[in-house]
């Protein structure tokens, strides 16, 4: 009896192709469960070729080979297959994607639409904070140029929006400048009250009143008097003042005088010609004090210079060479503003 041999058919590509191209309408849904039935289809599809004895040895030849080596119907079927995967793989990223838009696409839409929202509203804040600024400073300049005019009243109205509205760099400026007018008004006590608005935590002058002195005592607040010892203003908050000594100056001029030999001149006299001196360093802790004593002691001595360079304006210019010393005359011509300081002189 000849031998019996068993094959599995090999598929036939134009089922495969006609059944894919019939389900391709279906939902993605099916698609993955049609697979196996058209796998199976295709198996089932035709009949298997003849197989052939070519010799004693059993060797089999399922088709013909071709003269390129590569059997014609398997060079088809191999395309047909890899077009029909490639179909399946497409449906299935499709798939993919839409559940992932159906899932995750609101949230995503809504992060993004927020994070747009947030940034046109930053880019609005920042624009509309530098409009602010630059009117602001607009407003400040022109009070400026009005007290240069010596309209003291129209400039102290041109800052007053800015001393209650004004971001808080235009608003320190704005209360250093008021107390400047008060005190050109005469009012030192306003000037003071100003200052201490800003929140000033010491209080120095340069005036002969103890207004300001007395404005700091009813807050508190320590301070400096001027030209005598004004303890008596206020005798808790007082750290010391400048006293100015004119009984050696009177004496020199008037023996002057009566010598015939009085010339009209400018007198500078610091702490080591007597007319000049501090009365005590009081309200303070006693290291403080003493660290005071020898600061005045080394200033009239001369170990202390006080004005030595090197100093700049505060544009950056240099004005004052490193270890020079500033005497009396470039002291009473200074018509410029130590770097740090913000302004302009008129």
């Amino acid at each position: 009896m000849p031998p019996r041999w068993g094959c599995l058919p090999f598929p036939s590509a134009a089922p495969a192709r006609a059944s894919a191209e019939a389900r391709r309408g279906q939902r993605s849904s099916n698609r993955l469960n049609w697979l196996g039935p058209l796998l199976n289809s295709r198996i089932r599809a035709d009949p298997p070729p003849p197989l052939t004895r070519r010799s004693e040895s059993a060797a089999l030849a399922l088709t013909p080979k071709s003269t390129a080596g590569t059997p014609p119907a398997t060079g088809k079927d191999a395309a047909a297959q890899e077009t029909f995967l490639r179909e399946v793989d497409d449906a299935l990223r499709e798939d993919q994607l839409r559940n992932l838009i159906v899932k995750r696409g609101r949230p995503i839409l809504a992060l993004v639409a927020g994070g747009l929202v947030g940034l046109a509203g930053w880019l609005w804040y920042i624009d509309h904070k530098r409009s602010v600024s630059d009117t602001q400073g607009e407003t400040f300049v022109t009070a400026l140029d009005q007290l240069q005019a010596n309209r003291n009243e129209t400039a102290k109205q041109s800052m007053a929006p800015l001393a209650k509205d004004g971001n808080p760099g235009y608003r320190a400026a704005v209360q250093i400048t008021q107390a400047g007018i008060a005190q050109q008004l005469g009012k030192e006590a306003d000037a003071a009250k100003a200052l201490l608005a800003q929140g000033a935590d010491v209080i120095t002058q340069h005036t002969d009143s103890p207004a300001p002195l007395q404005a700091a005592a009813g807050r508190g607040i320590k301070a400096f008097g001027q030209s005598t010892d004004m303890a008596k203003f206020a005798s808790t908050t007082q750290l010391t003042a400048s006293v100015d000594e004119w009984g050696p100056y009177y004496i020199k001029r008037i023996g002057d005088v009566l010598a015939g030999k009085w010339t009209s001149t400018d007198t500078w006299g610091g702490f080591d010609s007597g007319l000049l001196g501090m009365s005590p360093f009081t309200n303070m802790p006693a290291d403080v004090a003493a660290l005071a004593a020898a600061t005045a002691a080394d200033i009239k001595s001369g170990k202390n210079k006080v004005f030595v360079g090197p100093l700049f304006d505060n544009t950056g210019a240099s004005k004052l060479a490193a270890g020079a010393v500033m005497d009396d005359g470039a002291l009473s011509g200074m018509q410029w503003l130590l770097k740090g300081i913000e302004g302009k002189l008129g």
